[in-house]
């Protein structure tokens, strides 16, 4: 699994002041919590190289299948097929082969 399929805890805190606030507050354990209830629906960044927006917009089957309630998020998506179905996580992976 690379680091694009990994929910990074410190990263997804630190870029969502909101987040950090309901943290430190006692709203959410942690923002893993946020994340899954809130943030994966939200387009939310779970690390710094999954870029939910275009995942989305370069799949949109993916959206299909998290409007039907098949996936949580388009992270979830990646993480269960996507990474693996080499799909790129952002723009900066577009056109990546991994077999080349």
């Amino acid at each position: 699994m690379s680091r694009a399929a990994v929910f990074d805890s410190l990263f997804y805190v630190e870029n969502n002041e909101d987040v950090a606030s309901a943290v430190i507050s006692g709203d959410f354990e942690n923002g893993l919590d946020h994340y899954v209830l809130f943030g994966g629906l939200e387009l939310r960044a779970p690390n710094s190289i999954f870029d939910p927006l275009y995942y989305s917009l370069a799949n949109p089957i993916v959206v299909d299948a998290i409007n039907q309630g098949d996936f949580t998020s388009a992270f979830q998506h990646y993480q269960l097929f996507g990474e693996v179905e080499n799909r790129a996580p952002s723009l900066e992976f577009e056109g990546f082969n991994p077999e080349t």
